[in-house]
């Protein structure tokens, strides 16, 4: 049956939060998280009946936005990038390339530390890469000209 007409979010949130919450939680890591996915999902429900964009089957349809949600979840988490790192007296230091922390010829105790740790993680991480995969991102990124 095609809905053509406003739906009842309301109701729609009651009969289906608990079952959605369910779903999540399984997926991700904490309520919180899961709190927030079932949030999004909402909202998109909210969205398209704002839209009056017809939903054929609303059960099949929410868990499918939980499912594609939970993978933009999981995505967003894959790519977020290093953490701010903050000197002694808090002010911001920006990296904006990798390279110079690891191939930079200024030596302060803070830099060495650093360098050290990015070396050993780089390393690490590279360990897992198959053996081809390991070359290729050492000829492109690592070679200094």
């Amino acid at each position: 049956m095609e809905l053509t007409q406003k739906l009842n979010v309301p109701e729609i949130i009651r009969e289906y939060a608990s079952r959605l919450k369910g779903f999540i939680q399984f997926r991700v890591n904490s309520v919180e998280d899961a709190e927030d996915v079932l949030q999004e999902v909402f909202y998109q429900l909210a969205e398209t009946d704002h839209l009056m964009k017809p939903i054929d089957q609303i059960a099949a349809w929410l868990f499918k936005v939980a499912r594609n949600r939970i993978i933009d979840f999981y995505r967003k988490k894959k790519t977020e990038s290093l953490p701010d790192y903050l000197s002694d007296n808090d002010d911001e230091i920006e990296f904006e390339d990798l390279s110079s922390i690891l191939f930079d010829n200024g030596s302060t105790p803070e830099t060495e530390y650093l360098r050290s740790m990015v070396w050993t993680e780089l390393e690490k991480a590279l360990s897992e890469l198959p053996q081809n995969q390991r070359e290729v991102f050492e000829m492109n990124e690592l070679q200094v000209y």
